[in-house]
């Protein structure tokens, strides 16, 4: 039995493929057509199982030590369940988890009586440039104060997105990787006002939101999204010191007290250019069990439903 099980075959899949191999470590990939296993073989060079999950399990007795899940974001819920079910105890998810609130709590809840580990994939938190901005926020004794975007590219998501229920889910499925980052770095939320306005023919909702408030860790933030006009995803930190801001967010550019002008800030990188961002040093940190800047399922269903709700609705 290989170490790792590597459920989904497509572009995701393909990455953390690249990087199992580039860590030298033995993996099951399992997909659900032929189609989707000759492309898989390929970009990565390894072969891939198909039927789809539960004929694989059906058809081996064995279970591996660690699962990572990417299949399609309305997939992850009952993929993830069915893996605990089966008595795999360590897992990484890709985000958010599940397509709604309810799929999340409900991965949460079966991670939690099943005695599991589910950890979601936000792989931004492990960036090299979130890397170097964590060290000097220890440097500066903490956070101030947050700012962040969390734009949307609406008519690429309206062009290239075309599961409709994943476009209404769309703050939940991809914005919350922003989101997610900025009460990374400077603590969850304790009280938070928001607003919302607009919409748009794809996400009725709303396309404009607005709010602030505080962190655990007593940091005033804010944030203000459009996703009717231009812009994209920016974290800006304030310290006592300087004011970080990632933008785009592999990159980290510093304003240092008297300046008048942010300096791109170096920092090591130690993954190859050629993976996606993140994934490798994420990858190694789950497959050494260093939990420490993953977020649980069971944390991230609480944020989700007592903070990131709030922000979508306005409320």
């Amino acid at each position: 039995m290989n170490q790792v099980l590597l459920v989904g075959a497509g572009p995701m899949g393909v990455a953390y493929a690249k990087v199992l191999k580039h860590l030298n470590v033995s993996f099951t990939c399992i997909c659900r057509t032929e189609a989707s296993a000759k492309r898989f073989y390929s970009q990565t060079g390894s072969p891939c199982q198909t039927g789809g999950l539960s004929a694989y399990l059906s058809k081996h007795q064995g279970r591996p030590s660690k699962a990572i899940i990417c299949v399609p974001v309305d997939q992850l819920a009952s993929v993830t369940m069915e893996l605990i079910r089966n008595g795999v105890k360590h897992i990484l998810v890709e985000k958010p988890g599940g397509m709604t609130e309810v799929e999340i709590a409900q991965v949460a809840a079966e991670t939690k009586s099943r005695q599991a580990n589910v950890y979601v994939a936000y792989n931004r938190r492990f960036y090299p440039s979130v890397r170097k901005a964590m060290a000097l926020i220890e440097e500066d004794e903490g956070v101030l104060s947050c700012h962040f975007d969390f734009t949307e590219r609406s008519k690429r998501v309206d062009d290239l997105v075309k599961n409709v229920e994943l476009k209404n889910n769309w703050f939940l499925a991809n914005s919350t990787h922003v989101i997610d980052l900025a009460f990374f770095l400077c603590g969850p939320p304790v009280q938070m006002n928001t607003n919302i306005g607009g919409g748009l023919p794809w996400h009725p909702q709303a396309s404009v939101f607005s709010g602030s408030g505080k962190t655990v860790n007593n940091a005033l933030f804010s944030y203000h999204s459009n996703w009717s006009g231009p812009g994209g995803w920016r974290v800006e930190i304030v310290t006592k010191k300087r004011k970080l801001l990632l933008e785009p967010l592999e990159e980290l550019r510093v304003l240092d007290h008297d300046e008048t002008e942010y300096k791109k800030h170096t920092f090591e990188n130690n993954e190859r250019e050629s993976f996606k961002p993140g994934l490798q040093s994420m990858v190694t940190a789950f497959l050494k069990n260093d939990h420490t800047s993953f977020i649980t399922i069971g944390t991230h269903s609480e944020l989700v439903h007592t903070w990131y709700q709030r922000i979508k609705k306005g409320v």
